[in-house]
């Protein structure tokens, strides 16, 4: 069984709008997502898309 987490972090300092990390090892994803609300406004729906696509991923 897969499982998925998540884990949010700070935007680094400069021009980065959206930062998205993906991390697979021994059976677990663990996704990261940082982003600037006045370029994304909504981050928690960006998370979500990138959490339906990895539960559809097969085993």
């Amino acid at each position: 069984m897969m499982t998925v987490g998540i884990l949010f972090f700070e935007l680094q300092p400069g021009k980065m709008g959206v930062g998205i990390s993906v991390l697979s090892y021994n059976g677990k994803v663990t996704l990261g997502a940082s982003a600037d609300e006045n370029m994304t406004p909504d981050p928690g729906l960006l998370v979500n898309h990138f959490t339906q696509e990895i539960e559809e991923w097969p085993e």
